[in-house]
């Protein structure tokens, strides 16, 4: 026997009043100013950031590293690179240059 529950939801008015919203605008500058304080402290941190493109292999690499572990990409690149680092071999003659040419 299947059983289908209803929930009623009820709103209670408090009595601290209305409490105005962010406006687009606001929250966007908010969230700037977040992201301005973030870097800043990971470069104080001695990171840096760097953009990549990624071919879709790569890519389908990545993904498949993420769902395997559940790790940030943040983590497993850093992993990935440490490993190759810590390995002290080059893996430059054993990749294909991208884009050919």
């Amino acid at each position: 026997m299947e059983h289908l529950w209803r929930y009623k939801v009820t709103l209670i008015n408090s009595d601290i009043g209305d409490i105005p919203m962010a406006t687009i605008q606001q929250r966007r500058k908010t969230d700037r100013e977040r992201q301005k304080r973030w870097r800043k402290r990971k470069l104080a941190e001695g990171q840096k950031q760097v953009l990549v493109m990624l071919r879709p292999e790569a890519q389908n690499v990545l993904k498949r590293e993420k769902e395997l572990t559940g790790e940030p990409y943040v983590q497993i690149i850093n992993r990935l690179i440490m490993n190759l680092g810590d390995s002290q071999t080059s893996i430059s003659d054993e990749i294909e240059v991208w884009p050919p040419g």
